[in-house]
């Protein structure tokens, strides 16, 4: 429309000027020297803007052709780049379809010529982790960081994963640690020691990093919960030698107040209690523990305790049994504690009344024990028998699935003491 527009304007202008022209073409005399020239207007004025057309075009030929040289230069360049380009996308192509020779090639063919040299060289990396090069993963990430100084975080984030995925644990660590001098603050550096400590084991930076993830909001309320529980439950177990009974008893009373009275963690303290011989400490946790709710775990190891008073250790038991009288492990605990006090008869009775609820062969062996004591050897081979039977069917006393420690059919070891061992699932 605005060209129609413009072209009706031409017309219009032509018109005016031919007629104006018709009427009076007016004259003029140019004179210089011997020289004199005549002409109308009208053709004076169409020379001089042929003239200038003339002018225009040429100093626009000269420019252009001056130019040339550069113009082919940029031109030639943005055709190495979109050919750059495109080898780029074909090494990504062939990296995601796990062509890593193929694709390597490719990323490192568009490095001269790419907009972001620092891509290529990322890309590359994988692809010779990939083939399990870590000499020339490593050089392609120097490259990198040579490629863009500043991107210094990009990199470092890239060789962490390659080296957590390559089970290079020490060296990823190097690398998240650096990384976190530079950018404290930075989400995903975070997140990766956070996983990084996990597989190492490394409980106490772990528990020493929570406090920020929680701050930062990188993880929620509830996973910082469990994640809390799960690092108490592995700086406990970690406190196996009895000449750490002091480091083990300190990290309980860090043990914030609210996972005191979390059942796993408390199981994992007083199995540890029990096995240092610490059950003067056990016995009250637990016995105060289930006068709040009920734990057939905590029960079960409740039998193998050696209070400060194992009468007012019965009594309580018993007074648990007016709640729970059928319940087989409260009675096996029962039965226990009253072959400790030497009530033989009371705990036949409890043995007994614990396999007329749930028959297990723990329960059975601890009978067998008994009548032997009692010199009924025949009966308590009997026992022995049914209990041998009925062992090659159980698993486990708790089978629990997904939970972090799990107590598999616990075995008393005459040694010195009384030892409770539990085996733990990771």
């Amino acid at each position: 429309m605005k060209i129609l527009a413009l072209i009706l304007v031409i017309l219009l202008s032509s018109v005016s000027i031919a007629l104006i022209v018709l009427r009076d073409p007016g004259y003029i005399l140019i004179a210089y020297g011997l020289w004199t020239v005549e002409s109308t207007l009208a053709l004076f004025a169409l020379f001089v803007l042929l003239l200038l057309a003339v002018l225009y075009f040429s100093i626009y030929f000269i420019i252009h052709l001056w130019r040339f040289p550069s113009h082919l230069k940029t031109t030639v360049e943005q055709q190495k780049k979109q050919l750059a380009r495109r080898k780029y996308i074909r090494g990504l192509m062939a990296l995601a379809e796990g062509r890593w020779t193929e694709s390597e090639k490719y990323l490192l063919s568009s490095v001269d010529n790419f907009e972001h040299p620092l891509l290529s060289y990322l890309s590359a990396a994988k692809a010779a982790q990939q083939q399990n090069n870590h000499e020339k993963r490593d050089q392609y990430l120097r490259q990198a960081l040579k490629s863009m100084p500043a991107a210094e975080v990009a990199v470092g984030l890239t060789q962490a994963e390659l080296q957590l995925e390559h089970q290079q644990l020490e060296q990823a660590l190097a690398t998240l640690m650096h990384l976190r001098s530079i950018a404290p603050r930075h989400t995903y550096v975070l997140k990766l020691l956070k996983e990084l400590y996990s597989r190492l084991y490394d409980w106490q930076h772990l528990k020493d990093l929570l406090l920020t993830l929680v701050k930062q909001n990188i993880i929620e309320q509830e996973e910082a919960k469990q994640l809390e529980v799960i690092i108490y439950t592995q700086l406990l177990k970690q406190c196996i030698d009895c000449q750490q009974i002091d480091r083990l008893i300190k990290t309980w009373e860090e043990v914030p107040e609210y996972l005191q009275q979390q059942e796993h963690l408390l199981l994992t303290y007083t199995i540890q209690l029990h096995n240092c011989s610490y059950d003067h400490i056990a016995e009250p946790l637990i016995a105060d523990y289930l006068q709040q709710q009920w734990s057939e775990k905590l029960v079960y190891v409740y039998g193998f305790l050696h209070g400060p008073d194992l009468a007012k250790q019965l009594t309580q038991a018993e007074e648990w049994l007016q709640n729970q009288p059928r319940n087989a492990i409260l009675l096996l605990t029962l039965g226990r504690l009253c072959i400790q006090q030497n009530l033989l008869e009371k705990a036949h009775d409890y043995l007994e009344a614990s396999i007329e609820a749930l028959p297990r062969a723990e329960a059975y062996r601890e009978l067998g024990n008994l009548l032997e004591r009692l010199n009924q050897t025949e009966l308590a081979m009997e026992y022995y028998r049914k209990g041998l039977l009925l062992a090659t069917k159980e698993i486990s006393l708790f089978d629990v699935e997904n939970e972090k420690a799990l107590i598999e059919t616990p075995t008393i070891i005459s040694n010195s003491r009384t030892k409770l061992e539990l085996m733990y699932s990771r």
